[in-house]
């Protein structure tokens, strides 16, 4: 947001501009606080997982001819594709968060964490971006007589 958008909205005093501006930045910040957070545990994650694979892939080479390390491999390999699939899970759960959290920022909510203990989750689904199932929820909110 620029200070010359809030003028063209016949927004003049300067310490109301500031105020505004304010607010908005601390938005901002923590948004893109959040996003780095998440861009951070996913490389981490990922950096996990391939150096996971070449040391079983190395475990592997050197215990072709050993049938009980072999099955141990497999188990282990197993493993980490569970812990993949729970990983993938979590950040997709972290992402859904998030763009729930936007939304309602986008919608004005004056309290986000009141406002998302008010919604129910489950029925809001997040497929390659897109959310949906929130702006009814919303509006059930806003129209509602509590």
């Amino acid at each position: 947001m620029k200070t010359e958008f809030l003028k063209s909205l016949g927004i003049e005093e300067q310490s109301v501009i500031d105020a505004i501006m304010a607010e908005n930045g601390k938005d901002i910040n923590a948004v893109k606080s959040n996003t780095t957070q998440l861009e951070t545990q996913i490389e981490n994650l990922k950096n996990q997982i391939s150096e996971r694979d070449s040391q079983l892939k190395g475990l592997k080479e050197s215990a072709k001819d050993n049938e009980g390390l072999t099955n141990k491999i497999t188990e282990l390999e197993n493993a980490n594709k569970k812990a993949s699939e729970e990983y993938e899970n979590k950040i997709a759960a972290m992402q859904k968060t998030h763009a729930i959290e936007s939304g309602v920022r986008d919608a004005k909510a004056k309290n986000v964490k009141a406002v998302m203990a008010l919604l129910d989750v489950d029925k809001i689904t997040f497929n390659e971006g897109k959310i949906e199932g929130l702006s009814e929820q919303i509006e059930k909110l806003t129209t509602g007589e509590d």
